[in-house]
């Protein structure tokens, strides 16, 4: 059963109200036979059947400090929480390899001959990603979907301009989350602390099919206060959605690399 339904009753009571209005486009209450309609939109979200896995080459554009830089990289993933990233010169040899499994993640920088390893709830990523993006969710984030599990939904509004509505979520994380959906995909997914400020903002477009109900975002554009870095993810081309065999989201660090454990 979707978690809309148990969430339903409190989302008629809260349309009016207008939540975080300060940091969205404009929105305005639904009411009437539009209610149906975003009730059935969210449903129709969560129930699509996805795909859980991918092996894409990525650019990457990177905006920090003024200055902008752009990476070819590999990225290969599979649902929940597994990743391998890597960063190509433009003989396409790995410079920097990082892979991710489950709550640990391994990092490999061969152009000084060392590695990191830690909890993906470490200081050293969480410089690169928000406080809301948990190690069981990263697929989520990747693939422009949600996680429906211990999901309440606060309220629901209607864009003024267009045709996305907005939904606020509570994970019980103490973050608030927004997410705005179109007919099919979402298109933008807002962490907000209790302050209201916006500590991660990912902008999804260009989708395209899947051998699955859902859609595959080709950009992925984030910012967010608490992050060291903008940047933009777009997928250059996508080689496959089968399964990724276990062994690719393991890393063994070269004997004389010099290894930090960080906190």
């Amino acid at each position: 059963m979707s978690p809309f339904t148990h969430c339903w009753p409190w989302v008629c009571c809260l349309l009016i109200l207008s939540g975080c209005a300060a940091k969205l486009p404009p929105t305005v209450a639904v009411s009437g036979p539009e209610l149906e309609v975003v009730r059935q939109r969210l449903h129709r979200f969560l129930d699509q059947s996805c795909v859980t896995s991918i092996d894409s080459d990525v650019r990457l554009e990177w905006h920090a400090y003024g200055r902008q830089e752009t990476y070819p990289a590999t990225l290969m993933a599979a649902s929940p929480a597994a990743l391998r990233f890597a960063l190509v010169d433009p003989l396409g040899r790995p410079m920097l390899l990082l892979v991710i499994k489950d709550n640990t993640f391994m990092l490999a920088d061969n152009r000084k001959g060392a590695g990191y390893t830690g909890k993906i709830d470490s200081e050293f990523i969480r410089r690169y990603l928000s406080d809301g993006v948990a190690g069981d969710t990263l697929f989520y984030w990747l693939s422009g979907r949600i996680q429906p599990l211990g999901m309440q939904v606060l309220s629901a509004r209607r864009a003024e301009e267009g045709k996305l509505f907005w939904y606020e979520l509570d994970y019980g994380d103490r973050l608030i989350h927004l997410i705005a959906l179109d007919r099919h995909d979402l298109r933008r997914h807002l962490v907000l602390d209790q302050g209201d400020r916006i500590i991660f903002d990912v902008h999804y477009s260009e989708y395209s099919s899947t051998p699955q109900e859902c859609g595959w975002p080709g950009k992925i554009e984030v910012a967010g206060e608490a992050l060291a870095a903008d940047f933009t993810l777009e997928y250059t081309r996508l080689y496959s959605f089968t399964p990724l065999k276990e062994q690719l989201f393991q890393l063994q660090l070269p004997p004389h690399f010099t290894v930090h454990k960080v906190q």
